[in-house]
């Protein structure tokens, strides 16, 4: 094997035995990656901030639609950004669903595009890079909800990441004009996500000439000046959040507050950090020089984090979430487990106490965590012990022995252990509890395809195995790969049902109880409240102060949404009381702008107006609370005020 330290070799095209192209093998690792990537990433609909961002689109394309909409009312990040422009002619010509889906495809392939360009970047060589970037694919695990990189939802974020690792590429092959353009792109997309990769290129090339520090100087000095100024955004630099709002964005947004981070973030992103360090000893001089500028962007950005979120709650280093640098680290991380595999763990991993073995196992933790999350929480005492024991047999130039053996032996066997309880757990709970089974039925024979194709050449009889192997996998997957629930199929296809229209007001936003996407992207209008909608409260003290007064308004009616903790909840002391006609006239006389309220629970003296949906409406929060709702009760305000 060779030394860490040796130059690095050319990236040369994958030949077969007489030194031609091999461009089979090429088409089936290439197909089996995508195989990898479609079980650990499956598509879900429009969820998550999908949503959010998918309403900024329709208000492009719906001038004035939802200017009463909470989310929108006050403005909206959507100013900072060209996102909305691009999206919105894949839903005038292909509707909501298919429109969705077709974007976030298009992000998909890009997202591995730029994948395998910073890989192919970083590692020269080729049996490097492969396995690095099978890895990166096969890992969709970001420590809780910080941080995962290649969400396969739709968002700037996704393409943001893509255009940024083109240009991380791009700097690692010397064009770093063509990565300067590609980080402005990236920037006028999804600003948050960019800063990383911006922060990462500035470090690495300042590493080498530190005259640039003198550039950055330049470059904030114009920052303070602009905010002096009053220019958007920057004049936010010179505003401090005053109470309410800062306990508003605590409770809704507290990924922005490091004072909020729980074990479930801190764990996976030590565990990052131990990797980072296990991994330098591997890794050649040029790639410790990007890995050490991944890790100071990451550690700049949770210092800046705290200080201006925490101690200053200065609004534009809130609103900048600088926080959202880690996606990077993450990525370059799960990178340097393909690196690790091809240069360390496949010659030495036999010691289950060695370096290679609990590499090795922190890596297969990491990818089971695709499907089982709890497996990468085990993964991070293992990243430390593997830390640990590469910082030993680096001084000591042998492996632990002893009393510090039998303990590396035991924290194995537990983090082991603690990862088929998390995979018990999933199955158990997950609905339908076949999904991650399904999941790792998919990934694992991808994988052992891949490892098949090692090397320069692979066998013709493993050819044969894999291409076959390659030949079931690749339907599986496409069949599978859209996990949409029924009803997120119903909400896909935008189109609102007559019997539903025909009860309520013919305008003005309504309050849905428990899913916003109804109003939204069925019905084209606004929605009064909804805890999604205050994802806006960073960025506009007033939305932050509507917020907090509907939701004082609408609570009196226990609905969904405020059994969702832990950002929009009553306490646990709260009781559910039934509903009564009075409650929904209170909330409407407190409400001028509300035109109906459509909510689960019948009051107990007023019918209301009944409505079936064509399936089921699941719902479930975090604490494993689940419900079905088949019947929608509809009150009108202007019969109640």
């Amino acid at each position: 094997m060779p030394d860490a330290t040796d130059p690095p070799s050319g990236v040369t095209a994958d030949r077969d035995a007489v030194g031609r192209p091999d461009w089979w093998r090429g088409c089936l690792v290439v197909l089996l990656v995508l195989v990898l990537w479609g079980a650990a990433r499956p598509y879900g609909g429009i969820i998550g901030d999908a949503r959010l961002y998918t309403l900024q689109a329709l208000s492009h394309i719906m001038p004035g639609r939802f200017n009463d909409d909470l989310f929108l009312h006050y403005g909206s990040q959507d100013r900072f950004s060209a996102f909305s422009y691009l999206y919105s002619p894949f839903l005038h010509t292909f509707g909501i669903g298919y429109g969705s889906l077709a974007f976030c495809l298009l992000g998909c392939l890009l997202w591995l595009g730029g994948v395998a360009t910073l890989a192919t970047g970083l590692f020269r060589d080729r049996a490097v890079a492969i396995p690095a970037i099978v890895t990166a694919v096969a890992i969709q695990f970001g420590g809780g909800t910080l941080v995962r990189p290649g969400e396969p939802i739709l968002t700037p974020r996704l393409f943001a990441e893509a255009v940024s690792l083109f240009a991380l590429g791009a700097m690692l092959r010397g064009r770093n004009g063509l990565a300067a353009l590609l980080l402005l792109l990236s920037l006028a997309i999804h600003p948050l996500m960019t800063s990383g990769a911006i922060a990462a290129f500035f470090l690495y090339h300042a590493m080498r000439r530190p005259v640039l520090w003198l550039a950055g100087a330049g470059a904030a000095s114009i920052v303070i000046a602009l905010a002096f100024s009053g220019v958007e955004p920057f004049v936010r630099l010179t505003v401090r959040m005053d109470g309410a709002w800062l306990a508003s964005a605590g409770t809704l947004d507290p990924q922005c507050f490091i004072a909020e981070w729980g074990a479930t973030y801190w764990l996976p992103l030590v565990g990052s950090f131990a990797l980072l360090l296990a991994a330098m000893r591997y890794a050649q001089r040029r790639e410790r020089r990007f890995l050490a500028a991944t890790a100071m962007a990451a550690l700049g950005g949770i210092a800046l984090t705290a200080l201006g979120g925490d101690l200053l709650h200065n609004v534009l280093i809130i609103d900048i979430q600088a926080w959202r640098a880690l996606w990077l680290l993450n990525l370059v991380v799960y990178l340097l487990g393909g690196m690790l595999w091809a240069r360390v763990i496949r010659a030495r991993w036999a010691n289950p106490t060695g370096v290679p073995a609990v590499l090795g196992f922190t890596y297969g933790l990491l990818i089971l965590a695709s499907f089982a999350p709890a497996a990468g929480f085990a993964a991070a005492p293992m990243a430390i012990l593997a830390c640990l024991l590469s910082f030993y047999e680096h001084r000591y130039c042998r492996p632990v022995s002893g009393l510090c053996r039998i303990l590396a032996r035991l924290v194995v066997a537990c983090c082991l252990a603690f990862a088929l309880l998390g995979l018990h757990y999933v199955v158990r709970t997950q609905d339908p509890f076949w999904r991650p089974l399904y999941g790792i039925g998919l990934a694992t024979p991808a994988l052992w395809g891949l490892w098949r194709l090692r090397g320069e050449s692979a066998p013709r009889r493993s050819r044969i195995g894999v291409t076959v192997l390659a030949g079931i996998l690749a339907p599986l997957t496409v069949t599978n790969w859209d996990q949409s629930t029924p009803w997120q199929h119903f909400i896909d296809k935008g189109q609102a049902p007559p019997a539903l229209t025909r009860l309520l007001p013919p305008e003005g936003p309504v309050y849905w109880d428990g899913d916003v996407t109804v109003p939204w992207l069925v019905l084209r209008r606004s929605s009064y409240f909804s805890c999604e909608q205050g994802a806006g409260i960073l960025f506009s003290r007033a939305t932050a102060a509507a917020f907090r007064q509907r939701f004082d308004t609408l609570s009196r009616l226990h609905t969904l949404d405020f059994d969702l903790p832990p950002y929009c909840t009553l306490g646990k002391d709260q009781r559910v009381l039934p509903l009564r006609r009075a409650d929904l006239a209170t909330v409407c006389a407190a409400s001028p702008g509300l035109s109906a309220l459509i909510v689960t629970r019948q009051a107990i003296d007023d019918p209301g107006a009944a409505w079936t949906p064509p399936v089921p409406f699941p719902w479930a929060n975090e604490q494993g609370r689940k419900i079905s709702v088949a019947r929608f009760f509809i009150y009108r305000c202007d019969a109640l005020r």
